[in-house]
């Protein structure tokens, strides 16, 4: 029985890795978030503050993988540093007590945009173009310098944009609830959006084949790109079809259309049979539910 150690267990894609493991009779699994972050309701999972595991409350030579979650997603000075800092105490940390392996969770945003939107491999030009991509590529840098000659085997997943609250399809959301037209900035602009269930589904997958087997860096996405004004779409389909809300107009702003390229995600797929379940109009559904539930305050 594999027992996971997964950081920023508190976390958007920690905490939906975390309650996927615990339906598996097949492994244990140790949350860890700044603060004790329990959820009396998961079964199999034991929570721990970061804290914890540095003053050895946590036996972490009986941990077989770590995950890492814990990185702000922040273009902040503050936080980043603060992310990178915690990256490393951890990483030594892991090399210096245990024979763990190591997944760390990285994004999208360290490739180079080329001017033909494309589907960029794993072996593509890495050029951040934000902080927040410069200091995860120092992370992935981190692992090289720190396992590269280590029994631990590691690998980064690059991870595409994840759906969540505080993205543009909220916006498009609260719009329709309230009556309102959705506002489209850049309706040609491209973006590819995942589900934060198939996020976790991902990370399992990798943890599911041997460590000697991974290779460095996986793209974990859809592979697939939309508009903005596709997406305002399939929000307004949702909206009158499903729930039944009027929808009024759209209004649309003009924005510069930058290039947006999407991620292959064939290494992934073929190494471990995953592939991406949920569709746009599905997290768009999913979405409009969390926001009534919440207004209703469920």
């Amino acid at each position: 029985m594999k027992k996971i150690l997964v950081t920023g267990g508190g976390g958007l894609v920690g905490t939906e890795l975390v309650r996927q493991l615990s339906e598996s009779k097949e492994c244990k699994i140790v949350s860890l978030s700044r603060s004790k972050n329990e959820a009396g309701y998961l079964t199999n999972v034991e929570f721990f503050a970061n804290s914890d595991l540095f003053e050895g409350k946590i036996n972490i030579r009986e941990v077989d993988i770590v995950v890492n979650c814990a990185f702000a997603r922040s273009n902040k000075c503050e936080d980043l540093s603060n992310g990178l800092e915690f990256s490393y105490n951890l990483l030594k940390f892991i090399k210096e007590n245990s024979d763990a392996g190591i997944i760390n969770v990285s994004t999208q945003g360290l490739y180079f945009q080329p001017e033909t939107p494309t589907l960029l491999k794993e072996t593509d030009k890495i050029e951040p173009k934000d902080c927040y991509g410069v200091t995860k590529q120092a992370v992935e840098y981190l692992m090289d310098a720190i396992f590269g000659n280590s029994s631990n085997r590691y690998t980064n997943v690059r991870l595409s944009s994840v759906n969540f609250k505080q993205r543009f399809t909220q916006y498009f959301v609260n719009a329709c609830l309230d009556g309102n037209p959705i506002s489209v900035y850049g309706k040609d602009q491209l973006t590819s959006l995942i589900d934060v269930y198939d996020v976790a589904r991902g990370i399992i997958a990798l943890i599911a084949i041997p460590g000697d087997k991974w290779q460095k860096h996986y793209n974990l996405g859809t592979g697939k790109t939309n508009t903005i004004l596709e997406i305002a779409d399939i929000t307004s389909k949702v909206a009158e079809n499903v729930f039944k809300l009027k929808v009024l107009p759209m209004k649309f702003v003009d924005r510069e259309v930058v290039p947006f390229s999407a991620m292959d995600i064939s290494r992934l797929t073929k190494e471990t049979g995953w592939i991406p379940e949920v569709s746009v109009e599905n997290m768009m559904l999913n979405m409009f539910k969390k926001t009534i539930e919440e207004r209703k305050g469920l």
